[in-house]
């Protein structure tokens, strides 16, 4: 059952998407987890460079979808269905974002919800259109389960299944400054799921179970590892649950030389709160070494600390 907390955060989310004390000594944050080592469910200490590029090619690339192969029909509202290993997919590479930043990678699919996910995906096919609160009295192909799975969830038009998992981390579209369907992917407590896909919608509900306890010191993104080039989004974020960032500033550098950044949301109650800038300095993009970007966010309230330090290491695979 969903806790009154969670339940709360509804009204704040979908706003944000349709838009789209403290201690002195600086932290750095632990590394992802690797399935080798048992000695800490959350941070050990073994993760390196080889085993990115191996969680990169294992649950990344190796949950691309060349074919969502749906089997609904938009003229005559048939909602269908995607095959099993489609879902699992894309619950696989939500596992990977949420692993990579150091999060539980153990989120689960939650199968009793995917035909009125699937057809929420279909009305907004129908549509070509998306609304978390669609007209029951003119959106096409409308069913009351539907349009209760579009409140509840995150809504792509225009690529589907793991695709739009990309494009949800992305978050590039310029009213989404707050990152807001990262942070509910990347959302601490999260341990479940769910999915529908059409040939080109997708809706995964977010507000299916918040139990995880497995909750790092701070969810980065791009993360303080070593992290893939073509993951690192023109966007990055800081978030820890409950902080307050409202005085937050944030500095980058590169070998020693300063990058400015522009802070573009400190909005809260959007999963965990999260302060969100963008670089004012490229990125190459297919960079002949390892890329190392030391990042400072200073100022935070409400937090353990109130400063935090770590490096993103851009690779190439």
């Amino acid at each position: 059952m969903m806790s009154p907390k969670f339940r709360f955060l509804l009204s704040a989310v979908f706003a944000a998407i349709l838009l789209s004390g403290c201690g002195k000594d600086p932290v750095t944050t632990p590394q992802p987890q690797d399935p080798t080592d048992s000695t800490d469910p959350v941070m050990p200490a073994k993760y390196n460079r080889d085993s990115a590029v191996k969680d990169y090619n294992e649950m990344f690339l190796a949950t691309e979808i060349t074919n969502v192969a749906w089997t609904g029909n938009t003229a005559t509202c048939m909602p269908g269905d995607v095959p099993k290993a489609v879902h699992d997919a894309v619950i696989k590479r939500i596992n990977y974002f949420r692993k990579i930043v150091g999060l539980n990678y153990d989120c689960t699919l939650d199968e009793s919800l995917v035909p009125a996910q699937q057809q929420t995906a279909l009305m907004m096919a129908a549509a070509g259109d998306l609304s978390h609160d669609p007209d029951p009295n003119w959106w096409p192909c409308y069913t009351a389960e539907g349009a209760d799975g579009a409140k509840k969830s995150l809504l792509r038009l225009g690529s589907a299944a793991a695709d739009a998992v990309v494009a949800f981390m992305n978050d590039e579209e310029e009213y989404n400054e707050a990152v807001g369907h990262r942070r509910w992917l990347l959302y601490s407590k999260q341990s479940a799921f769910s999915h529908g896909s059409t040939y080109n919608t997708a809706a995964i509900h977010i507000l299916v179970k918040a139990e995880n306890t497995k909750i790092p010191e701070f969810i980065a993104y791009p993360p303080a590892t070593w992290v893939p080039r073509p993951l690192v989004f023109f966007r990055w974020s800081f978030s820890i649950p409950g902080a307050d960032f409202t005085n937050a500033t944030v500095t980058m550098s590169h070998k020693g030389e300063g990058i400015p950044v522009k802070v573009v949301s400190r909005m809260e109650k959007v999963a965990d709160n999260t302060i969100v800038w963008e670089p004012q300095a490229a990125i190459p993009d297919m960079p002949v070494s390892d890329l190392v970007y030391h990042v400072t966010v200073n100022g935070i309230a409400n937090a353990p600390k109130s400063t935090y330090i770590y490096d993103v290491t851009v690779i190439m695979p």
